[in-house]
This record gives structure tokens, sequence and C-alpha cells, in this order.
């Protein structure tokens, strides 16, 4: 029963992990305007595909700080994504990696996340953490308040 949790949290932890994603860490040296909004995933396109390869230039807004920023696309548009850095720049480049069997759409639907660095995690990881810790904390009163006899599980 202690361990009936364990494959849960590894499920939840390995699903979160795995997905069409290519990530980095950048640092922004001032204050500055943008297209992406920490928190906000923002949503774009590749239409067109001239020689199979496509790239665009996307700001990053917020604070000076270090963030983490990845672009999320779905599986069914196999394309081949990377990041550069160039501040206040994301310099978004794609490629299709497969040769279709059948004819497909030409546009590669994606989303770029940012996350603004909180002593080493992204935002976004600390809202698991805290759940995570909070379950643990509540197993842990549940099971002394059972080894005293205060309630049968």
């Amino acid at each position: 029963m202690r361990f009936a949790q364990i494959p849960l949290i590894g499920f939840v932890l390995v699903h979160y992990v795995l997905a069409n994603t290519e990530s980095m860490i950048v640092e922004l040296q001032g204050e500055t305007d943008g297209l992406i909004v920490p928190g906000t995933p923002w949503q774009g396109q590749f239409d067109e595909w001239p020689n199979n390869a496509s790239s665009s230039r996307i700001s990053l807004q917020g604070p000076a700080g270090k963030y983490f920023v990845r672009v999320c696309w779905p599986a069914s548009e196999p394309a081949d994504f990377d990041l550069q850095w160039e501040e206040p720049y994301v310099i978004l480049s794609a490629a299709r990696n497969v040769v279709p069997l059948k004819q497909v759409d030409p546009v590669v639907r994606y989303s770029l996340i940012a996350s603004r660095i909180v002593y080493g995690l992204p935002e976004d990881a600390w809202k698991i953490t805290q759940r995570i810790a909070m379950v643990i904390v509540l197993a842990s009163v549940i099971a002394a308040l059972a080894w005293r006899g205060v309630f049968v599980i």
C-alpha cells in the first residue's frame, strides 16, 4: 500500500516530460517588450516551406532575468525545430524530417512558451513540485494517524 503511489507519480513525471519539444535557457539583460509573454503560450505556424525549411524571429517580453523557453508541436506534424537566442529574440527554425507517403498539410503549428526561472526551476515546475509536496505531506499525516489508531485505512 505504501508504494502504490510511486508508479503513479512516476507516470505523471514521465508523461509530463515526453512530448515534441525543444528548449533552452536564455537571459534577458534588461526589461523588454515583445510577443512572448512568460506564462502565456504564443501560438504560431509555418505556412510555407521553401526548400523544406523555415525560420522566424520572435521577441521575448519581460524584466531582466533568466527564462526557460520551449517550443512544442504535435506529433502529427513531424518536423525538427531549433531554438537559438539573439537578445531579445528567439530564433525559431523548423524543417520537415520525413518524406510523406501521402499529401500532407504544408502548415506546421507550434506553441512557444517562456517561463521565468525562480530558484533554479521554471515557474511551471514549481506548481507541480508544490502539488507533489502536498500529496507527500498529506500521505504522511494519514499514515501517522493510522499508525496511532485514530482511524483505520
